[in-house]
């Protein structure tokens, strides 16, 4: 249920908007140079300031450029807000030079940077700089035994052992320098480490600089443990990592402990993970939130949760709310919340928005919107807006088909029969397929049969599927076979069956099938099947799996289910989602039950109930058995 691959929000990552390199040296040339870069538009300090500043970096346990590069990163409203409320100068509008705009930045991560006394960058001890040389050559061993001896005459080389003791892969040595540079306040440093051996792929590192900043109180670091432990599937050790980032009032790990227990149904739990993440600002977190009080039937605290999600940035905010409304049917209100989304660029956005302008009658602003969703990549927008413009041509193609009629046209007496047919004219659309059939049109003595046979008149259906057999059409030759069988002419059947399987319908392999599993021929039976499923026939592929079933060929059988389910076969989802009970797969099973559910399937929607209700969502379980009893499966009266 919950998306493990989701981005740290920001504090929990690196920024990646720069390629310095975590190793570069934090100096006044170095900085002065990143500086120019960074803030072209801001005056320069004076070399003696950025040397100043360089200094205070250090003291403060910024090791690198990187980590100024990130510091700044994370400080960028502070600095907004600080030069808005204080200018300098009181002047509005003006703006500090490059080192002050780091220095209110870093006072931003330091309470109280302005009381304390700051410390001029001192020079690099000899021995720290012949440790550096040897790692630089290859010498980790030389280096760390250089580093050690600096760090035994008391200068602070722990960030500097760490790093030898990872690129050896020791990682009992590791943290023992973890520990060390910890207790002298390198932890944001040790964070930072963590999320780049992780970046790299090297977990066992990574894990061991997260525990011990998440020893020493950092709960950023407890968050991302949770993370990577998740990942590991350590689920009790994750859970209590994100505990005590949540605890601390963390967003992000209240959203990862949510998702979590939403996972393994707590959903009481979630609920109120994704609560806190959401009050403490976390985009996600409000979604999420949205999302199971929708599914818990708390439309008000759905919308609301929605909003907040929309206000906090996520332009998915707006179309879940869209889509709730729209399915609550109010059209008006969900077109102004998906114009919001989709005037964020989403997709999905411009796409539902068309459909709802299309639901209200507004088939140009369909169109548009439509077009848009086209434009922005989404999988359906082209079938939308073809549909749209068939929809739009529907009078000028009766009129066409109309004059082709008139002129004795055969085709365009069955074109204008299928057209008065989908508007239930069934009387006109007879007339059309009459004259259709009496100009030789096979199609069309076919479509006369169906409406023949719907009113009753059986022979008269039978003839017409006689001569449009006779004449080529598909259907009508599968529709001889089904009376031939029903007559006891089996042989007379499979052929007609075979005939139509020539002409092109994929389901007559399916028909073939089932009168040679009657008459015991299973191998012809399945070899049927197998080509009708070949061909995209979904009721093949459910028979093909109901074979292998019975053969105890259970994953070629869950295999065919799912192909006929994909091709949306109601039967092929309820015995998947039966399939996927067995093998305690709880989650597939009851999207497998819904599925069937939404195609009419009266065992698809008593199942789904059952499962809702085990989970504790009582209105919808209700809801889904009252559904069940409507398409008459005997549900329990205390269940509706």
């Amino acid at each position: 249920m919950a998306d493990r691959n989701q981005p740290l929000s920001e504090g929990h990552e690196l920024d990646t908007q720069d390629d310095i390199d975590v190793n570069t040296e934090l100096t006044a040339e170095t900085l002065g140079s990143f500086l120019r870069d960074r803030y072209p538009d801001r005056e320069a300090g004076d070399p003696e300031g950025v040397a100043d500043i360089v200094g205070e970096l250090v003291a403060h346990n910024y090791e690198s450029l990187h980590d100024v590069s990130k510091m700044l990163a994370r400080n960028v409203e502070a600095l907004r807000t600080h030069e808005e409320t204080n200018p300098p100068g009181g002047k509005p509008g003006a703006r500090f030079n490059q080192v002050g705009a780091v220095r209110i930045s870093l006072a931003a991560e330091v309470p109280d940077y302005y009381t304390q006394p700051q410390a001029r960058q001192e020079p690099l001890n000899d021995t720290v700089v012949h440790g550096k040389e040897l790692e630089d050559a290859g010498d980790l061993a030389g280096a760390e035994a250089a580093y050690r001896e600096a760090d035994s005459t008391g200068v602070d080389a722990s960030l500097a052992i760490s790093r030898v003791c990872i690129e050896c892969g020791d990682r009992e040595a590791m943290r023992i320098a973890f520990d060390k540079a910890i207790e002298r306040g390198h932890v944001t440093a040790i964070f930072n480490t963590g999320v780049i051996l992780q970046e790299r792929g090297n977990i066992d590192a990574a894990e061991v600089a997260y525990r011990a900043a998440d020893a020493a109180g950092d709960i950023c670091a407890s968050c991302n443990l949770g993370i990577l432990l998740e990942e590991n599937g350590d689920f009790v050790e994750a859970e209590a990592a994100y505990r005590r980032a949540d605890d601390a009032g963390d967003g992000d790990a209240a959203c990862c402990l949510g998702m979590m227990l939403e996972d393994r149904w707590d959903l009481d739990g979630a609920q109120g993970a994704f609560q806190r993440a959401a009050e403490r600002g976390h985009a996600t977190g409000a979604l999420r939130l949205g999302t199971l009080l929708q599914d818990r039937g708390d439309r008000a605290g759905a919308e609301a949760a929605y909003q907040r999600a929309e206000a906090l940035g996520d332009e998915n905010g707006a179309l879940n709310l869209g889509a709730l409304l729209q399915r609550e049917g109010d059209l008006a209100e969900a077109a102004v919340a998906l114009r919001r989304a989709d005037a964020f660029g989403n997709a999905d956005g411009s796409y539902a928005l068309g459909l709802v302008l299309y639901q209200s009658g507004d088939r140009e602003g369909a169109g548009v919107a439509f077009q848009r969703a086209l434009e922005r990549g989404h999988s359906k927008a082209a079938g939308a807006a073809t549909e749209l413009q068939q929809v739009g041509a529907a009078q000028d193609a009766e009129a066409s088909h109309r004059e082709a009629d008139a002129a004795g046209d055969g085709e365009g007496s069955f074109r204008l029969g299928e057209l008065l047919e989908s508007r239930a004219d069934l009387n006109e659309a007879e007339a059309a397929y009459r004259r259709a059939d009496e100009r030789g049109h096979g199609a069309g003595a076919w479509r006369l049969g169906v409406l023949l046979a719907r009113r009753g008149e059986v022979e008269q259906a039978q003839a017409a599927y006689r001569r449009a057999d006779e004449r080529g059409d598909a259907s009508g030759a599968l529709n001889v076979g089904v009376f031939l069988q029903k007559s006891g002419e089996s042989r007379g059947a499979l052929e007609a069956y075979a005939r139509s399987e020539e002409w092109g319908n994929v389901d007559a392999a399916c028909s073939i099938g089932l009168l040679l599993e009657d008459l015991g021929e299973v191998a012809g039976a399945e070899s049927a099947y197998r080509r009708g499923d070949a061909n995209g026939s979904a009721v093949a592929a459910y028979h093909l799996a109901l074979l292998l079933e019975e053969r105890k060929d259970g994953d070629a059988a869950e295999a065919a289910y799912r192909r006929a389910d994909e091709r949306g076969f109601d039967r092929a989802a309820f015995n998947l989602g039966i399939v996927l009970c067995n093998r305690n797969d709880l989650v597939g099973a009851e999207q497998a039950f819904r599925r069937a559910d939404e195609r009419g399937h009266a065992g698809g929607a008593n199942n789904l109930g059952v499962m809702l209700l085990q989970r504790g969502d009582h209105e919808a379980a209700h809801a889904a058995f009252r559904r069940a009893s409507e398409r008459g499966y005997p549900v329990p009266p205390e269940l509706l």
